[in-house]
């Protein structure tokens, strides 16, 4: 059974490994969200075992500090420096490896965060007319760290506010490269020797606070921190918050997520074979289907958490932020495919969110899992959520643990235990179709085994390719949930804002049974036999 480290992968795919702009590839790998200060004990729980490479003494490129002392952060300068735009260096193979800096990353992460990365206006998106009213109608300052909006909307500093050099920490600069990579005093100048890129992810994380995102379960937790809540961080949207203006949150599949930047990175499999080889990438892995995967079951794991935190926290619970918002706000119509589908609860309890279950369950089906036992654990935290209005506070802490013993062992067995190759590809997607009809899922839940379906079957090699059925229905599926990334700016203009209102226009005119029409076309390219086949009729 897994720790609380079951965030990780067995093996890295090497990519996290850089050196500097003459000799050696200096890494800008960046997906997800990071706002707190609590990186360290979280970057230890992501860290894997090394590659059998030969590896030079930590002391070669260790700090003299000592490793258990907080990092501070040094600001985007440092970065902006390198990873503006490449130079002429940068395009010169070195004599060791015949590789160019610009073979393993672009050199130009900066220069795309900052004109393309909505990461980069968090901060500033707290000084809209949206924000400022929200302000006002909570009484608070909304840029001001009682707030806790910059929690997520900017990188906060260390607690001892220590500044170094001349690059001081910016709350404009938003979600900037240290909220993901890591505070950068100690990595930012060992990260451009030779040395770095033999060195073991653990060794980067303990000693020079290095996190490793390259791992899926890493990767996913910095999307969920601020995208699903983090109360132990002080990330969380309350109800409160919503109801004054806070776009809603919507269900999170970092994969999917990082396409809407867009990338400021390269691939592992965009990269030329000789890059691939020398970082040891297995060719045969399908990288984006195990992303996915562990992904989907690393974010039902933080939606546990936060449920866990929120029932210890009695003087504020419940918080009807951890339940499923449209249980309540949805339009009411006389024929409601919600009254159709039935209830997992007692009608008019507000029950936990969907959407965290519905990627996991295809998992399952595609580890050839039984779900009898996950789902009793999952019921299980149902009904402590539903057995009065709101549940009680303990049973739902009781039941949220068996749910999180239970996701960490599938975590195990998904990351060690099961090889992502095209076949096992071709069988998620199997999987994904399989429970898309298994029953009629809500809004948010669909968008999950949409955007899986849609990326793990671009992913699949040539010698596996899908009928050719299968095309107009993905291009089907993706307007009805509004899954195509939204337009990125183009160069020297800022990030565009979030496309809300066409979520929320795909949300108001979902209905399950026209998705669930569209997955058994799916399925029936697929030649996939659904086990269950609800009555549901699209509304006309």
């Amino acid at each position: 059974m897994l720790p609380v480290s079951f965030l990780v992968e067995p093996r890295i795919d090497m990519d996290q490994r850089c050196e500097s702009r003459n000799t050696v590839r200096t890494g800008f790998r960046s997906v997800a969200l990071w706002g707190g200060v609590a990186w360290l004990a979280i970057s230890q729980a992501f860290v894997t075992a090394a590659e059998p490479d030969a590896k030079p003494e930590v002391s070669a490129v260790a700090p003299a500090a000592s490793a258990s002392a907080p990092f501070a952060y040094i600001g985007i300068d440092g970065c902006v420096r390198c990873h503006e735009s490449p130079r002429e260096a940068d395009n010169r193979p070195d004599s060791e490896t015949g590789l160019a800096v610009t073979d393993f990353y672009l050199m130009n992460e900066a220069t795309v965060w900052s004109k393309q990365d909505r990461h980069s206006q968090a901060f500033k998106v707290l000084e809209n007319p949206r924000s400022v009213r929200m302000g006002e109608l909570l009484g608070v300052d909304v840029k001001s760290p009682a707030a806790g909006c910059i929690n997520c909307h900017a990188l906060v500093l260390n607690s001892d506010k220590r500044e170094i050099g001349k690059w001081a920490h910016r709350l404009a600069d938003g979600v900037s490269c240290e909220a993901c990579h890591g505070p950068g005093e100690k990595y930012e100048s060992a990260h451009h020797r030779p040395e770095w890129r033999t060195l073991d992810p653990e060794v980067k994380a303990r000693e020079f606070g290095f996190i490793n995102v390259r791992e899926a379960g890493a990767k996913t937790a910095l999307c969920a921190s601020c995208h699903v809540g983090n109360l132990a961080q002080g990330k969380f949207v309350t109800h409160e918050m919503y109801a004054a203006g806070h776009p809603p949150l919507p269900s999170v599949e970092p994969y999917s997520l990082g396409l809407a930047m867009p990338p400021h990175w390269r691939p592992i499999t965009a990269k030329k074979p000789e890059v691939q080889k020398f970082l040891g990438h297995d060719p045969e892995i399908r990288t984006i289907a195990r992303e996915i995967v562990l992904g989907g079951l690393v974010a039902y794991r933080h939606s546990v958490d936060l449920l866990d935190q929120a029932a210890s926290r009695e003087e504020t619970w419940p918080d009807f932020a951890v339940f499923d918002c449209y249980a309540c706000h949805h339009d009411l119509k006389r024929k409601s495919w919600r009254q159709e589908r039935g209830y997992k609860s007692q009608p008019g309890r507000p029950a936990y969110r969907a959407w965290p279950d519905a990627l996991p369950r295809a998992t399952l089906l595609a580890m050839d899992r039984p779900l009898q036992e996950f789902d009793d654990r999952v019921t299980g935290l149902q009904t402590a959520l539903t057995s009065r209005p709101f549940g009680v506070p303990t049973d739902v802490r009781v039941k949220a643990g068996e749910a999180r013993l239970a996701l960490d062992a599938e975590l195990q067995r998904a990351s060690q235990e099961i090889r992502w190759d095209a076949a096992r590809s071709r069988k998620l997607l199997d999987a994904l179709a399989q429970t898309a009809l298994e029953q009629p899922w809500d809004f948010d839940s669909a968008r999950q085994l949409g955007w899986a379906f849609v990326a793990v079957s671009r992913d699949l090699p040539e010698s596996n390719r899908l009928p050719a059925e299968v095309a107009p229905a993905i291009e089907e599926l993706t307007s009805l949930l509004a899954l195509a990334p939204a337009a990125v700016a183009s160069a020297g203009s800022e990030p565009p804002e979030l496309p809300t209102s066409v979520m929320l226009a795909a949300l108001a005119e979902y209905d399950p049974a026209k998705f669930q029409a569209v997955f058994r076309k799916l399925a029936t390219a697929l030649a996939v036999t659904p086990t269950k086949s609800p009555a549901l009729k699209p509304a006309p």
